[in-house]
Formats: C-alpha cells, structure tokens, sequence
C-alpha cells in the first residue's frame, strides 16, 4: 500500500521538476538576445542578397530569382538561429555565462547593447556617415581613440568585423559561381582561398572604418563607462562571452556558406526533372 501512495507522490514530483524545466528561461537564448547578436543575425541574409544583386556579377533575373529563393531558405533567421544557439550551449559555461549575463542586464550593458543596435541599423548607418564628415572638422581626443583602441582589442574587433566580412563574401561568390558555366565553376576551398587572400588589406581597410564606428557608436558614453565596459570584455567571463558569441555568430555563415552550391545544384535538379 504504501509503495502504491509512493508511486503517484514520486510520478508528481517528477512531472512538476519537468513543467519547472520546461518553464525555465533559457539562459542561452537570452545571452544570444541581451547581446545583440539576435538581432545582427538578421542582417545577414539581406547582406548576401544585396551583394548578389551587385552588378558586379552580372547574373540574369531568372538565375537571380533561382539563388534568392535558395539563399532565403539556406539562411532564414530561424534556422541561422537554431544554430547558433546549438554553438552557444556547445560552449556553455555556467559560471562565465552567468557573469556575462549580470553584465548585460546591468543599467550600462543595456545601454550599451542599445546604442551597438541602433548603429547596425539603416538610420544609424545613415548617421554615421554624417558624423564620419563631421571628425575632419573636428578630430576626437587622442585619450578617446586609444581607450576605443583598447575596446577594440578587448573583443577582437578587427578580426570579428573581417571575419565578418568574408563570410558573407564566400556566401555571394559561391552563389554566384554556381550560377556560371559548370566548366567555369571553382570548388569551395578554391573560393574560400580567393577571398582570403584579400585578408591582409581588408584588415587595414576595416581598422580605419573601425575608429568611426567605435567613435560614432559609442559617443554618449563617458570615458569611465567605456573603461568599464573594457574591464569586463578583458575579464575571465568577458574572454568566454566574445568566443562563444563570435563563434555563434560566424560558424553558421561559414558552413552555410559552403553548402550552398549543393543546395543550389539541387533546385537545378528538380528543374531538370
């Protein structure tokens, strides 16, 4: 008798830690949020369609029409975030997550987080190239350059901004090749190779650009604002939360990337057929 009371009583239990779990917040998902890299992952797909359309390629409107429908599906918002969040929890840690997480809904991380989506935006794009204009006439503090300077080596920013870049390069020039005569077709290491040959200058380039955007993004906070938000990026946790997230945001570009000339091969198939 007393083992049939146990049973229910332990089967409760268990159904109540279960909903408990299913109900939890999912603390990956809300660092993938309160960082911002939710909503860049948005940009991406509209970046490769944009670069596709360049007249750069030359490519028909049928062929236009066949990739689009093929890099829509290859990098929709859900799926690149699906994956992300599988990198993320690959690398979860819980005492550094935590830590990260305790800095981003802090009063500064939150501002921080804002003004960093704001100048991912078209509008803020916009008013960056007014405020590029406005440093000829009115240069920054060196003290502000190089505490930017220090930001910037604090979250890998040339490198992540360059990775970036290309990623999103090798996602157009293979749509784009698979789009050539078959006999003209590279493979996608060949590709790959091309485009980061064009590393070295790109990084000089990207440096450059970097200032203005740091300079721009980052104007309504104080100095000491900006040291502390370096404090953290420099710190153990801070360390963690730039691999995680770098990885989590370029690894599905990248093996996207590569796929896509069999994903576009087989919508020629179906057409064949």
């Amino acid at each position: 008798m007393r083992l049939w009371i146990a049973w229910p009583i332990s089967l409760l239990i268990a159904l109540w830690l279960c909903g408990a779990a299913a109900n939890a917040p999912d603390a990956a998902a809300e660092l993938l949020r309160l960082s911002g890299v939710e909503s860049q992952m948005l940009t991406v797909r509209p970046q490769i369609l944009n670069g596709l359309e360049s007249a750069e390629f030359g490519l028909g409107q049928e062929d236009l029409d066949r990739l689009q429908g093929v890099i829509n599906q290859q990098f929709a918002d859900a799926a690149l975030r699906e994956q992300s969040l599988g990198i993320l929890r690959d690398r979860w840690d819980e005492t550094h997550s935590r830590a990260a997480l305790d800095w981003l809904n802090g009063e500064l991380g939150r501002r921080i987080t804002a003004l960093e989506e704001y100048a991912s935006t078209t509008e803020g794009a916009v008013e960056m190239q007014g405020f590029a204009a406005e440093l000829q006439a009115a240069p920054p503090r060196p003290g502000r350059v190089e505490l930017l300077d220090r930001l910037n080596r604090a979250f890998d920013g040339t490198r992540m901004a360059v990775d970036t870049t290309m990623a999103m390069a090798l996602a157009v020039a293979v749509a784009a090749n698979a789009a050539g005569p078959e006999e003209q077709q590279l493979d996608g290491s060949t590709l790959r190779e091309r485009i980061e040959a064009g590393r070295g200058l790109m990084t000089q380039q990207m440096q450059q650009v970097l200032v203005v955007y740091y300079l721009f993004t980052y104007h309504d906070l104080q100095d000491e604002e900006i040291a502390r938000y370096a404090d953290f990026l420099e710190s153990d946790a801070g360390d963690w939360y730039v691999d995680a997230l770098s990885a989590a945001y370029l690894q599905p570009v990248v093996t996207r990337s590569l796929s896509l000339s069999a994903a576009i091969e087989k919508t020629g198939d179906t057409r064949a057929n």
